[in-house]
């Protein structure tokens, strides 16, 4: 059976979120009854950019980023 993260009651879902740093044991009648692991297949996709969730998937940059205005420079000096 497969089920989608998002589609889990909001507990289960952060019991796995735990998962992802240390194996967590549920107990029953004080006996180890079941145990949550991260997936050795598990490859979480990686995301680069500037917050890509705030400025969408494509950020441009204006063309003139980089340079400094001369104002500035001379106050960072002062």
């Amino acid at each position: 059976m497969r089920i989608d993260v998002n589609d889990l009651p909001e507990e289960i879902a952060e019991l796995g979120q735990k998962a992802r740093l240390e194996d967590v044991v549920v107990l029953k009648d004080g006996q180890p009854w079941l145990k949550i692991m991260k997936h050795e297949g598990y490859k979480p996709k990686v995301r680069l950019g500037l917050f890509p969730d705030l400025l969408g998937d494509g950020c441009e940059l204006p063309d003139d980023f980089c340079e400094t205005p001369d104002d500035i420079i001379d106050d960072f000096y002062k």
